[in-house]
């Protein structure tokens, strides 16, 4: 039944990325100044994974069609294991 299903909402201005070859974990943050006052930890697959990112491109590609381009700092950002933006 959907009435038991949580909806809560966070906006999330950071993310970390932890893998292992098991799964993949997606932190969630708000950070205030320099502590964080919300977290949400998603994990999922690989497989789910990259069909999640698959999906994230399309979307973001549909997105800069209807409204123009996206565009970034030109700050360095993380590719580490633990990478946030």
């Amino acid at each position: 039944m959907e009435d038991n299903i949580n909806r809560g909402y966070l906006y999330a201005n950071s993310v970390s990325i932890n893998t292992n070859v098991f799964d993949i974990q997606l932190d969630f943050e708000t950070k205030v100044e320099d502590r964080t006052t919300d977290r949400i930890k998603i994990v999922m697959s690989p497989q789910h994974l990259k069909l999640f990112a698959n999906l994230l491109a399309r979307s973001v590609s549909d997105y800069e069609e209807k409204v123009g381009k996206i565009n970034l700092p030109d700050e360095k950002i993380s590719t580490s294991d633990k990478a946030e933006k």
